[in-house]
């Protein structure tokens, strides 16, 4: 039997990176497809360096590690969301928290300059896909992998206690 998490950094670290896998796999293939200008790495980092170097081994790096550190910040948010609020309607909560991590950095870091805006029409709507199987998988794997006592219900009390009620 798999142990539970009961610490709320690594629970939310654990569940944001493996949430996170099929969400880049499937940026990988749209953007070798030629359907998005830019593939999350890539995206991620322009936020450090100039764009003609993203694709450089420094760019690479430092795309993957800070795309990393941007889906465990997620699933950070995630399971402190879920352990506070509760796990009723874990999958809205979690696709809200990954829209708004989605929405922040296609949307308002592009339409403030920080990194640059996507060309291609469809990379939106991709990107909309991806953020939202991030939310649903990273919600489902906190609810699974943390420990029960972590989850308020809705009376405040953990919901394994108000469960046994």
């Amino acid at each position: 039997m798999l142990q539970k998490l009961k610490d709320l950094i690594m629970l939310g670290t654990v569940s944001g990176l493996l949430a996170g896998l099929p969400g880049r796999i499937l940026n990988e293939i749209e953007f070798k497809k030629g359907l998005t200008d830019l593939n999350y790495p890539q995206m991620a980092s322009t936020l450090l360096m100039e764009k003609k170097d993203v694709a450089s081994g420094e760019g690479v790096a430092a795309g993957n590690l800070l795309n990393s550190m941007l889906l465990c910040m997620a699933g950070i948010a995630t399971a402190y969301t879920l352990t506070r609020t509760g796990k009723d309607f874990r999958q809205l909560k979690g696709i809200g928290i990954a829209y708004l991590y989605g929405i922040l950095l296609g949307g308002v870091m592009p339409a403030v300059g920080l990194v640059k805006k996507p060309e291609k029409k469809r990379s939106f709507t991709l990107s909309l896909i991806d953020h939202t199987l991030l939310g649903l998988l990273c919600a489902e794997l906190t609810a699974r992998l943390g420990d029960e006592n972590l989850f308020k219900g809705p009376d405040g009390e953990t919901e394994n206690k108000a469960e046994t009620r």
